[in-house]
């Protein structure tokens, strides 16, 4: 897909080194814009070299619809967001030593930044903020006064911008500032929405297949409100990492809806040639389940349409959710039953023989190592592991190696005793 990008440099610049880490199969063309004005024109020449536009802002892209009839290209904007207003409040209370109480604001969205501050349990923050026209002549000039003026009635007060050039002013001036910019993870949706738009309106007659990832958590024993939101937080966006990271491999996009939190879409040929082939089906699943608490369903849909095998994922998932022993499910028509995708269930022994059907193994060495497990404990080492099944430490990592390509391995931590390699401290999901 080409992606046009239109808008400020600095926030172009960063979209793009994202787009160039994490995405690499999408062809990108800039566009810079000094003046909002500028955008309407600068929008029409680069829709005839594109397959979607996105622009960096919010502002820039209302003012062009606003002067512009959309055409057939689609259009999204990188919005305003809590990540990116989390990552802005962490560095000014590390780089700046703020207690984030006192906050200067122009153009982003002062709701999005008090529920930024209610997730990490500032309450009685004071947000200050002026009328301020997004288009006038004399914008940043305008905001800079703005942030100066509060500053000088308050020396406690954070300034938070958008704008590069309010920015170097600021800092020129030595005014406490820090520069927001679109959090990475917000970059990698609005490109997904996009492909998403772009893999629609080609057409791929019979050729859609939709994976519905639903998963939920509960840290109901974390007694800090402050705390527990933060975790639930961190917990949402791992897991939307790494379903970012199966849809590049499939070279898919990634939406969400009111119900279902994320829609993987692809072709049939990508999900059986590699999410099946390279089980990211079972890695997810295993992914998902960091505790025992903790459980993420899949469901699979094929169809001649994206609305149709949209409707067979939502029709799968919901007999993923029904059965508990099995958290994936498929779907191929409306007049055949759903059937089970994989079985990751919570009894031992098929969840043993899904294991060792994929690693190669025998269900005699799995159970081995299930019975060392409750000796040394979860986590462990692969020494502990040796000493208690009575095998060499290679031939332990060998079994463990395998373990962690289908994801049942999470390293949490590394000792180092000395020279040599650091032992790796294991938690095996079986």
């Amino acid at each position: 897909m080409k992606l046009g990008i239109i808008g400020a440099r600095s926030v172009m610049e960063n979209i793009i080194k994202v787009i160039d880490e994490e995405i690499k199969d999408i062809d990108v063309i800039s566009v810079a814009t000094e003046k909002i004005e500028e955008t309407p024109s600068k929008v029409r020449e680069l829709e005839k070299k594109v397959d979607a536009v996105l622009f960096t802002g919010p502002y820039n892209y209302h003012y062009a619809l606003k002067h512009l009839s959309k055409s057939q290209v689609p259009w999204t904007c990188i919005p305003h967001n809590r990540v990116s207003a989390l990552q802005s409040l962490l560095q000014a209370s590390i780089s700046l030593h703020s207690d984030l109480r006192h906050i200067s604001l122009d153009t982003y969205d002062p709701q999005i930044i008090q529920e930024a501050l209610h997730t990490v349990g500032i309450q009685n923050a004071e947000i200050y903020t002026d009328a301020i026209n997004p288009e006038s002549a004399t914008l940043n000039e305008d905001l800079y006064q703005a942030h100066s003026r509060r500053y000088k009635n308050n020396n406690k007060v954070i300034c938070l911008t958008s704008h590069q050039v309010c920015h170097e002013l600021l800092t020129k001036a030595e005014i406490p500032c820090i520069r927001i910019f679109p959090a990475k993870e917000i970059i990698k949706e609005q490109v997904y929405y996009l492909r998403l738009q772009h893999l629609d309106a080609s057409d791929q007659q019979g050729d859609y297949a939709v994976i519905a990832i639903h998963y939920n958590y509960v840290f109901d024993n974390e007694k800090d409100p402050a705390v527990r939101d933060w975790e639930k937080l961190r917990y949402q966006h791992e897991i939307r990492e790494y379903v970012y990271t199966i849809a590049h491999k499939l070279q898919a996009a990634v939406f969400s809806d009111d119900i279902v939190p994320l829609f993987i879409v692809t072709s049939r040929k990508m999900l059986e040639n590699v999410f099946f082939k390279q089980q990211d089906h079972i890695k997810l699943l295993q992914f998902g389940q960091q505790l025992q608490r903790f459980r993420v369903c899949l469901g699979i849909g094929l169809g001649d349409s994206m609305l149709e095998a949209k409707a067979h994922s939502t029709m799968a998932l919901n007999h993923a959710f029904r059965d508990a022993d099995i958290h994936a499910y498929i779907a191929k028509s409306n007049t055949e039953a759903a059937a089970p995708a994989v079985s990751v269930g919570r009894k031992e022994e098929s969840s043993l023989e899904t294991i060792a059907r994929h690693c190669g193994f025998t269900i005699t060495t799995l159970q081995k190592l299930s019975s060392a497990l409750v000796a040394t404990g979860n986590p462990t080492t692969a020494e502990s592991l040796a000493q208690e099944m009575q095998m060499t430490v290679r031939s332990v990592n060998r079994i463990l190696s395998r373990l962690e390509d289908i994801g049942c391995v999470q390293i949490v931590a590394k000792e180092g005793h000395g020279k040599g390699r650091p032992t790796r401290i294991m938690k095996i999901l079986l």
